[in-house]
């Protein structure tokens, strides 16, 4: 559990028992050393697999000390023939060390972690990191150097992973091909053992502060696995031998049996599961929520396995792969009749100088006469015949012949480890241009290939396991620091928690088998800063970080071509990538914000087009309505004229008519001769 979810309830006091269920701490973290078995038959069983595995691997043991003598530069010359002695040579010239350091690769392989599921991908990088900044907090220059010279000259080497509970974090050693005991019979890999046994010289205070045991009356049952020099055969006084035997358990864990000499160490069978209080926990019980870096919440109650790696924590990097052997084959092997030519022929050739030179004759009679030089020195004769016989002879030695068999010894050599004057930085006259040169160098890198994949294979098994080991022993979310495509530093967090999966039925289990383990290839090349630099430079001439952003076109020219060099395994070209493809994504994102722009412009102008064509429209329609409401109304008013000019008629006809019946009544009233009525 993560030690930041205890603070939810930092008033309350919790039995250390139960703290130890909750946040799953190991063993040794709670100030308890393991307790060592007394199983004398088990002791006996270990001790006779050793004795075996040791006595067949004998003659393997014999050749990699030959090996490593040959390295060293012995001055031993074997005899050409059965009847032959063994001679010193005075001179050695050591082709094998200088052949095999010239090819020393100093660079150390860096993760790359790949996932089929794109929800994953966020996690793999952040295991890569995580990969990255544990490779930079051990000494893995210091060993990587060692592992340069043990496996080419023994033809393999190997790494160790531990867990250190004192550092709370991941403990990374090699191992000489002497210091390990391989199962006999097994020649593909460390994993197809049922066991491997590793001899370790220890101090004795270390073996008592680590396992809680004394050992301080024991002595070291094997002092030359010190090393290879003829001190490191003595028996040194507070030193041990410690064997430590990692077997493959019945339910397919690992085992671990320690001991030295007759005493017993530690004897776990399920050395890489959780042990605390003494007793083995299968799971942690989730008891308060968590809060995991990813964002995910743990509620409780839960039970979490506890993950275990299952993986033998011993890597095997091997040279060139030898079939029937578990070890590669050694460079020093291949070039070793060559070396034992050499030494031969120098010694040829320093016997024939020295007996060269100024040889003088002199009568027998003439005993006063001295060789060494002194001018003005006296020469006392007898007779002219004395005088005639003093002469002084040069010889001269040939060694003509020797040189060119030499330089034909030291060219097989060469050609035996794919090597060329060009690797190896010297004149190459067969290579006129810089970029022939460059050329030659890689036809012989490629013919060294083989080993440099033999090591990306080996660091490849190294991430795993060491990962897995984050996963079963990192209780506490790790910080992680990474640099992104500006080099500007990015700050994230590793948690184990991240990796687990609800199932349907509430039960949780670990996510790991999407994730693939590799080297990146392109870290050769990053090493060499000047080269990289330059070529730097000429991708910013040909325009590669040049992104224009009205033009999706052309950076989707660019990120073909950054893709193409990552596909290629050009160093830091997966972050261009991704940083092109960001920047395509906006000029996408901006290329379509304007096209909704020019649509909704162009939506906006029909709209005001269709809306002036409309008002235009109602406006002609206005005008023909009040055209013709007018034409309407002056028909109203030339009718109602008519209307009052026929009225007016009318009236003046009826005035008319009533001033006709007037005159017509008065006229009948004269008529009569009587008054109208109507006269006054």
């Amino acid at each position: 559990m993560n030690q930041q979810n205890l603070m939810m309830f930092p008033n309350e006091e919790i039995d250390p028992a139960v703290m130890a269920t909750l946040t799953g701490a190991p063993q040794a973290d709670s100030g308890k050393k393991p307790k060592p078995a007394r199983n004398e038959e088990r002791l006996h069983i270990w001790q006779d697999r050793l004795n075996l595995n040791a006595a067949a691997f004998a003659g393997t043991e014999k050749q990699i000390r030959e090996y490593e003598a040959l390295y060293a530069g012995t001055d031993r010359v074997e005899p050409m023939t059965d009847r032959g002695r063994a001679r010193i040579a005075p001179h050695v010239r050591n082709v094998v060390a200088e052949n095999i350091e010239s090819t020393i690769d100093s660079t150390i392989p860096q993760p790359k972690v790949t996932c089929s599921k794109k929800a994953n991908r966020g996690k793999a990088r952040r295991i890569e990191n995580m990969l990255r900044n544990l490779l930079d907090r051990l000494p893995m220059e210091t060993m990587n150097d060692a592992m340069e010279r043990w496996v080419p000259v023994n033809g393999g080497g190997y790494w160790m992973v531990e867990w250190d509970n004192d550092k709370n974090g991941i403990a990374v050693t090699n191992l000489h091909s002497l210091e390990v005991v391989p199962q006999d019979g097994v020649y593909t890999q460390v994993e197809d053992s049922d066991y491997i046994i590793i001899k370790r010289p220890q101090t004795k205070s270390y073996i008592k502060k680590k396992y809680g045991v004394s050992v301080a009356d024991e002595e070291e049952s094997e002092p030359d696995v010190k090393g290879t020099r003829a001190d490191a055969e003595s028996t040194a006084k507070d030193m041990v031998t410690q064997y430590i035997a990692y077997y493959r358990n019945d339910d397919g864990g690992i085992g671990m049996f320690s001991w030295v000499n007759d005493i017993i160490l530690a004897d776990y069978e399920n050395y890489q599961g959780r042990i605390i209080d003494g007793e083995e926990q299968k799971y942690e019980e989730i008891f308060f929520p968590i809060n995991t870096a990813g964002g995910e919440v743990i509620m409780p109650p839960a039970r979490i396995p506890y993950f275990s790696p299952n993986m033998f924590p011993v890597i095997l990097e091997k040279s060139v792969s030898v079939y029937g052997k578990l070890l590669g084959e050694s460079d020093a092997a291949r070039i070793r009749s060559a070396q034992n030519a050499i030494n031969r022929v120098e010694t040829k050739i320093i016997r024939k100088l020295i007996r060269s030179g100024s040889k003088i004759t002199k009568p027998a009679t003439l005993a006063s006469l001295r060789i060494d030089e002194y001018d003005g020195d006296t020469i006392t004769v007898h007779n002219l015949d004395e005088i005639q016989q003093i002469k002084v002879l040069e010889l001269e030695g040939n060694i003509q012949q020797d040189l060119q068999f030499l330089a034909q010894l030291y060219e097989e050599a060469r050609q035996q480890l794919g090597i060329t004057d060009s690797f190896q930085g010297r004149r190459d006259s067969t290579a006129q241009s810089g970029i022939a040169k460059q050329f030659a160098a890689a036809q012989s890198a490629g013919r060294l290939e083989s080993r440099r994949e033999m090591k990306r294979a080996a660091f490849a098994q190294l991430f795993e396991i060491m990962f897995k080991f984050m996963l079963a022993y990192s209780d506490d979310p790790v910080s992680v620091v990474s640099n992104d495509v500006q080099g500007q530093i990015e700050y994230d967090t590793f948690d184990r928690y991240d990796f687990l999966i609800r199932q349907p039925d509430g039960s949780y289990e670990w996510d790991i088998d999407d994730y693939t383990f590799s080297c990146d290839n392109g870290i050769p090349l990053a090493q060499n800063r000047s080269a990289l630099w330059q070529e730097t430079f000429n991708f910013y001439q040909a325009g590669l970080f040049t992104l224009d952003a009205n033009n999706p076109s052309q950076i989707e020219s660019i990120l073909m071509a950054w893709s193409s060099l990552d596909n290629n395994m050009y160093p830091g070209a997966a972050d261009n990538v991704d940083w092109v493809r960001g920047k395509l994504e906006e000029a996408l994102a901006l290329q379509q914000q304007r096209q909704q722009a020019e649509q909704a412009a162009q939506q906006q102008a029909a709209q005001a087009q269709e809306a002036a064509a409309q008002a235009q429209n109602q406006q002609a329609q206005n005008a023909a309505a009040a055209e013709a409401r007018g034409a309407e109304i002056k028909q109203q008013e030339t009718a109602l004229a008519a209307d009052r000019d026929r009225a007016k008629l009318q009236l003046e006809a009826k005035k008319q008519d009533q001033d006709y019946a007037l005159k017509s009544a008065e006229l009948k009233l004269k008529a009569v001769g009587g008054n109208s009525p109507l006269v006054r």
